[in-house]
């Protein structure tokens, strides 16, 4: 009875969705790929809101119930069947009309772990403007085949009509591949000379007035340029994320100075290469939000680069959904932290591999460590780091590194505001909370 009621709802919820859609017509904006979907939404917002009405995907309100949700404006009733009610008697209202400043654009993370997602969420709200982020092989465990992941991640701009426009990460070789395979206007972003949004002359700095760190770039757009500055930004993800903004702010008509100032607020969501204040007076990359080979990799490099005369740590846990390439992806990820990292701390039993591939590659026994979990680690964390140190904590959803920077934040007061999983219902249950 329960997966009925789900379906029900489900398939009320879509039809709303549509109905408003067909309504109000605002711009939509679906963001799909296999890293970087929320940072790229948030900066896609950031820049946007300086000349329009702007709704974005809560949190990361990315599936079938999501999306539709976002459209409507509305929340998730999670398990209780009367506020589902209540929500779809809202939902009615606004599809017939009722909404009051509906906005005109809507940004929404496009999510998917099987085949077909991406079509399913395009069916319910077909994208003015379709982003592809990056394709990387994460879902493994439900895709089967990265040829899978390729063909599902690439819907968001194969599926376009002519009089659409496709965002493509022209530095991601899986996903340029795609900017001619679309229907739609193309426009390329990235680092890449023959990208059409390019940046160039990217830096991490310190920032003197507080203490943080700040990302500078060149954004270089139909013929014009203008210096980038993200004060909340660590890593080149954030970069792309920002560029990609910038190429849908192009889209639309934009203003260099206007998509420049609207990326100065753009704030990266917690958990994905957020800096955070250690105790110790050392420093902290948080990127438990989730965790992928690529990502990892990723990731550490921005550890090896970190400006600090400070040991560099790092803290990697479990990746998941990596089906048959579970143990040589995390051997992989072990390799290439040699050279990146002075220090290796392993989380979850997956993660021993990372240990493994990092021992095997060369770094010291005495300087690679692992622990079934996160409490575990936090605590002998908190007795080896010194003054000016860094480090990195990145894991998948499952491993739960979130409570590791807690652990060693300097103002643990302030975990609701800067973390990711804050939530009551995360606090219960270390399970996906849908």
């Amino acid at each position: 009875m329960r997966q009925w009621i789900k379906r029900f709802v489900q398939r009320q919820l879509e039809g709303y969705a549509r109905k408003t859609l067909k309504h109000y017509k605002p711009v939509v904006i679906g963001v799909a790929g296999s890293i970087g979907k929320t940072s790229t939404k948030e900066a896609i917002y950031a820049v946007l809101s300086k000349s329009m009405l702007v709704r974005k995907s809560a949190k990361s309100y990315n599936n079938e119930f999501g999306v539709p949700l976002t459209v409507l404006g509305l929340e998730s009733a999670f398990s209780s069947p009367v506020k589902w009610l209540l929500t779809l008697i809202q939902a009615q209202s606004i599809a017939s009309g009722n909404a009051i400043d509906y906005p005109e654009c809507i940004v929404l993370e496009m999510g998917s772990d099987h085949l077909g997602d991406v079509h399913k969420l395009m069916a319910i709200a077909h994208p003015n403007i379709g982003v592809l982020t990056a394709i990387a092989p994460v879902h493994l465990e439900f895709f089967e085949t990265f040829q899978n992941v390729k063909m599902e991640e690439s819907t968001i701009v194969r599926e376009l009509d002519e009089a659409d426009a496709a965002i493509v990460n022209a530095d991601d070789q899986e996903a340029s591949v795609y900017a001619k395979k679309t229907s739609a206007e193309s426009i390329t972003f990235g680092f890449a000379e023959s990208a059409q949004v390019r940046g160039s002359n990217m830096k991490l700095f310190t920032q003197k007035e507080n203490g943080g760190f700040a990302l500078s770039f060149t954004l270089q757009l139909s013929g014009e340029s203008a210096d980038v500055l993200l004060p909340h930004a660590l890593s080149a993800s954030h970069a792309y994320a920002a560029l990609a903004a910038a190429a849908v702010g192009k889209r639309l008509q934009m203003s260099i100075s206007e998509i420049v100032q609207g990326l100065a607020e753009f704030v990266p969501p917690p958990g994905r290469m957020n800096y955070v204040e250690g105790i110790k007076h050392t420093h902290i990359i948080d990127d438990t939000y989730n965790s992928s080979p690529q990502a990892a990799e990723a990731s550490l490099d921005v550890l090896k680069d970190f400006p600090t005369d400070g040991k560099r740590f790092a803290v990697l846990g479990d990746m998941a959904e990596l089906g048959n390439e579970t143990k040589p992806l995390h051997v992989r990820v072990g390799a290439y932290v040699m050279g990146c990292a002075d220090v290796l701390i392993t989380v979850g039993e997956k993660a021993r591999d990372i240990a493994h591939g990092a021992r095997d590659a060369g770094m010291h026994e005495d300087d690679v460590f692992s622990f079934a979990n996160s409490s575990e680690a936090g605590k002998f964390l908190q007795d080896r780091i010194k003054e000016n140190d860094v480090i990195l904590i990145k894991g998948s959803q499952v491993a739960r590194l979130e409570k590791v920077v807690k652990e060693v934040m300097a103002e643990p007061n302030l975990a609701p505001e800067l973390l990711v999983r804050q939530e009551s219902y995360w606090q219960k249950s270390p399970k996906k909370i849908k």
